[in-house]
């Protein structure tokens, strides 16, 4: 008798943590796509090349991207979308038309867009975050290769003018 007491005292306890949810592990990384200073962009431009988060680790090449940060140390307020993918894709190059081919389109992601009023002036710079997006995601590798394009004009004053960073709750392995 005292052994099913002690093997069902197992049991509840097993039970209690096997039922922890699974998305409890978050990540933030960042990036700064390297930019041309005093360079006007058009709309429809990559603002930056490829930037690699590593946001998934090896035991965990999936889970759910929670919120996209920019941080811009001017005042440039830019319209922009964010792409990402689950492998390397053909990058357009800084400050010129961003185009991808019908292969890289098929490991696209995610796809976040940040508008004039995402921002908010944080005295002497400004921070955009979209939060509570939500979106599944599994990678090829423990990556997330993304790109900005703009759709605006901006200049940006300075190289480091942009940080990117994305918060991912990794599944469980």
């Amino acid at each position: 008798m005292r052994f099913i007491a002690l093997l069902a005292a197992m049991l509840v306890s097993f039970s209690a943590t096997a039922s922890v949810d699974v998305h409890t592990s978050t990540s933030r990384t960042c990036a700064i796509p390297t930019i041309s200073a005093a360079a006007a962009y058009a709309e429809g431009d990559a603002v930056g090349g490829q930037m690699d988060f590593e946001a998934l680790g090896f035991d965990r090449p999936s889970g759910r991207v929670q919120s996209v940060t920019i941080y811009d140390n001017s005042e440039t307020l830019d319209i922009l979308t964010l792409y990402c993918f689950d492998q390397d894709f053909t990058e357009a190059t800084n400050n010129s038309a961003l185009s991808y081919s019908i292969a890289d389109v098929s490991h696209a992601i995610l796809k976040v867009s940040i508008g004039v009023a995402d921002w908010v002036e944080l005295g002497g710079g400004n921070l955009a975050q979209i939060t509570d997006i939500g979106k599944a995601i599994k990678s090829t590798d423990t990556f997330l290769r993304c790109q900005l394009e703009t759709s605006s004009n901006p200049t940006y004053n300075d190289v480091n003018e942009l940080t990117v960073c994305i918060d991912v709750h990794k599944d469980s392995p």
